[in-house]
């Protein structure tokens, strides 16, 4: 028995690392042929990593509220406000990295907080709700800068969090607290019963606006836990208008379809984390090919549809393979009758 759970074990791991192991084959051997020198250079894969763990803090924070209905646009003016009000207080007060850290988290905290009292009480579309909040919270990152944003390049004391060791140890930690939040306390199940049904879960006593908030405050701390990763990689954070902060919820979509396709062979947040891995060796084979952004953007949202299609259809292929199994099992009964 035992050794059937370790195939099964294996088969799983086998299969979720599939993607990712086979993007990056693909990169190697094409730049080779191209004669496109460090794609899989120490150096890059670094970036890689890094790109992965940043991307996967935003998806997991787009996930929690999507899951259960509510579109969240203002997840990126909460990066940038958390940013920028973290950056500030933990300047004013002379913190140190840890200290700037604990600020971003209160800050995201806060903001999330903010926004599920807000969505809860207006009771309108949470989309209307959180468009209206990314214009505020927009409008109080370009205030509180002046418009000019806050630069603090140089300062290694407290732009540790892109250094290799840190950023890992800060992907751990949020790894296991979305999975314990969402696997092993009630809160988890709590929001896994109104994915699968808000109307029913409701009726059974489950309190979906408390449970809207809790999904909130939850995003605005790993959107906090993005911004200082993205701080510190570059020293410096700008204001953002006009809805212009809603771009950085796009880097969420592919590792949470993907996610969500793994969710069958592992938790949907270590899935999710797989996908950003995938996305961060897509965006890094493109820019060693030599694309430009917009060309990028136009093939990361040609690889979703068709990654949409593929899972949406995947189905098709499991059935055909039942099929031909009936099929050969009655011709076998057939000869030997």
């Amino acid at each position: 028995m035992n050794a059937i759970k370790r195939n099964s074990l294996w088969k799983r791991i086998g299969l979720c690392l599939v993607m990712p192991v086979a993007v990056y084959l693909f990169f190697v051997v094409l730049c080779a042929i191209l004669g496109l020198p460090g794609y899989s250079s120490w150096s890059n894969l670094q970036v890689v990593l890094r790109t992965a763990v940043y991307n996967g803090f935003i998806a997991w924070a787009f996930a929690f509220n999507l899951g259960n209905g509510r579109f969240d646009f203002s997840i990126g003016s909460v990066m940038l406000l958390s940013t920028v009000i973290g950056a500030q207080l933990a300047d004013m007060l002379g913190l140190g990295a840890g200290g700037m850290l604990l600020m971003f988290v209160l800050a995201g905290a806060v903001l999330g907080l903010v926004s599920g009292i807000m969505y809860v009480a207006l009771q309108v579309s949470p989309m209307v709700t959180s468009i209206g909040m990314t214009m505020v919270y927009e409008a109080f990152t370009f205030i509180l800068t002046d418009g000019n944003g806050i630069i603090m390049i140089g300062r290694n004391d407290l732009l540790v969090f892109a250094t290799p060791v840190v950023t890992y140890t800060l992907c751990a930690a949020g790894l296991i607290v979305v999975v314990f939040l969402s696997r092993y306390t009630l809160f988890g199940y709590h929001f896994r019963a109104l994915g699968s049904g808000q109307a029913v879960s409701v009726s059974t006593g489950i309190k979906e606006k408390r449970n809207a908030i809790g999904c909130y405050i939850l995003a605005g701390v790993l959107m906090a836990c993005a911004g200082v990763i993205n701080f510190s990689i570059l020293g410096t954070c700008a204001p953002k208008t006009g809805l212009s902060s809603s771009s950085y919820m796009m880097s969420a979509f592919l590792p949470m379809f993907i996610g969500i396709a793994l969710s069958r062979y592992t938790d949907n947040n270590v899935g999710i984390l797989i996908g950003a891995l995938t996305q961060a060796l897509i965006t890094s084979g493109f820019t060693k090919l030599g694309m430009t952004s917009t060309l990028q953007s136009v093939l990361n949202a040609v690889i979703v549809l068709c990654f949409l299609f593929f899972d949406a259809n995947s189905y098709r292929v499991a059935e055909r393979k039942i099929f031909a199994e009936k099929r050969l099992r009655i011709q076998q009964t057939e000869v030997k009758i």
